[in-house]
């Protein structure tokens, strides 16, 4: 069942339930009011009855009271409730005190009385409610033929209420549809809804991080597929021709470290994609970080002398929460990444020690600087700041998602700022102990 044909059922529903109270409210109040008329009506007639009494016999005066109210009968009763005489168009039964008869034979059933005891006797006021009864039979059987059509009207008000409710889904659904062989940048109308604009703007929002997604993927396949391609042809290359001929011990010892230097970069690049997947699940106890920053500047002072770019560092004891392999992967790429933003004749600054309950690693760089609003997205896998660097320029562009993944893995945080000057500074915090 659909939700429309749902919601029609239940509006339907409601409408008719609603309805029936209120027409059987109205049929109850319709009765209340005709008896409090008919209780009004008895009490005006032992009003006259006791005034004509005094003016002439009891006879006489019952037949007056009575003249012109087709529908009412007045008796006189002794003590033992024998009649002594009565006038109008029915016998009045013998009953004491006020109500409604329902059980005294036919033409009884809805006879309305009140008694009253006057001289020697009782006097007995009787109103025939007969054609009342008919009246309010007649108006319950009317308001249940008009409950029918009133219903299904609602119920058909309920559907184009729902129809024109749900339309803007249905016509975003259609359009979803369309969209869905359109190219890239396909976005849907925003509707002027509140609630379904709302949907229609998170859609969209979806759709974007889908198509962003998916272009990280593309260059991810481009990315890996050319840095594998190169080693592994390397590697290729150097075997089939190390098999052409025989070789000195010499050569193949230096066809050797060229094969093993390809390894290691494969090694690195595969490592690189694992820890850029993966956050940390080892179990992690605080340790000195200042040796394994150490080590990674020992690596990087030569390469950093080749490119004519000086590199200031300051280093620090601080124990910190992770493994010795984090941090070094974490140092080893952001000094990767300010030396290939870093001009010539620029300097880098390292500086590595406690900050309160932090272990703090900054690196800042005067290279161009992250451009303003994109502070974040550097953080996100296969994103780069500049679409046209060429890949020789070294990276495969998730160096810094996995920065982000192993340092707030470990509860630490880590950011980019730019710097007021040139450059961005990059900010990795890990806790000294565990929270």
């Amino acid at each position: 069942m659909s939700h429309k044909l749902r919601l029609t059922l239940l509006v339907s529903a409601v409408v008719g339930l609603v309805l029936a109270a209120t027409f059987t409210s109205v049929v109850v109040a319709y009765v209340r009011l005709e008896e409090r008329t008919t209780d009004a009506q008895i009490g005006e007639i032992l009003a006259d009855y006791r005034a004509e009494v005094q003016k002439r016999s009891p006879e006489e005066a019952m037949q007056e009271v009575i003249r012109g109210r087709r529908a009412a009968a007045i008796g006189f009763f002794d003590k033992e409730g024998r009649k002594l005489g009565q006038a109008g168009p029915f016998a009045v039964p013998h009953a004491v005190g006020r109500g409604t008869l329902e059980s005294r034979g036919e033409e009884y059933v809805g006879v309305r009385y009140l008694s009253e005891d006057f001289a020697e006797g009782r006097i007995v006021v009787a109103v025939n409610r007969k054609v009342a009864r008919e009246q309010a039979q007649g108006l319950t059987l009317l308001l249940a033929l008009v409950w029918i059509p009133l219903t299904l009207l609602g119920g058909a008000v309920g559907w184009v209420t729902v129809s024109r409710t749900f339309q803007p889904l249905i016509d975003m659904t259609t359009e979803a549809g369309r969209l869905s062989g359109a190219p890239g940048q396909a976005r849907l109308a925003v509707p002027d809804d509140p609630e379904f604009g709302q949907l229609a703007r998170a859609l969209n929002a979806f759709l974007e991080r889908i198509e962003h997604g998916v272009v990280a993927h593309e260059r991810f396949i481009g990315d890996a597929a050319h840095e594998l391609r190169t080693p592994l042809t390397i590697l290729r290359g150097k075997l089939e021709t190390a098999l052409l001929r025989p070789r000195r011990t010499e050569e193949y010892e230096a066809l050797l470290r060229q094969l093993l230097a390809e390894s290691r970069r494969l090694s690195d690049l595969v490592e690189t994609l694992l820890m850029s997947h993966q956050s940390p699940v080892m179990e992690a106890e605080p340790f000195d970080g200042a040796p394994v920053v150490s080590a990674a500047l020992d690596r990087w002072w030569s390469l950093y002398r080749d490119k004519g770019v000086e590199l200031a560092a300051d280093v620090e004891s601080a124990a910190l929460l992770a493994l010795p392999l984090e941090l070094d992967r974490v140092a080893d790429n952001l000094l990767s990444n300010a030396l290939r933003h870093a001009p010539a004749g620029s300097t880098v600054g390292l500086r590595f020690g406690p900050d309160g309950d932090w272990a703090r690693l900054t690196v800042s760089d005067e290279g161009p600087g992250v451009p303003e609003g994109l502070e974040e997205r550097v953080f996100d896998r296969f994103y780069r700041t500049d679409p046209g660097r060429s890949r020789e320029l070294g990276g495969f562009g998730i160096g810094l998602a996995m920065c982000k993944r192993l340092v707030e893995g470990r509860g630490g945080q880590i950011r980019a700022v730019r710097n007021e000057g040139k450059g961005t500074t990059f900010h990795a915090a890990w806790p000294t102990q565990g929270g």
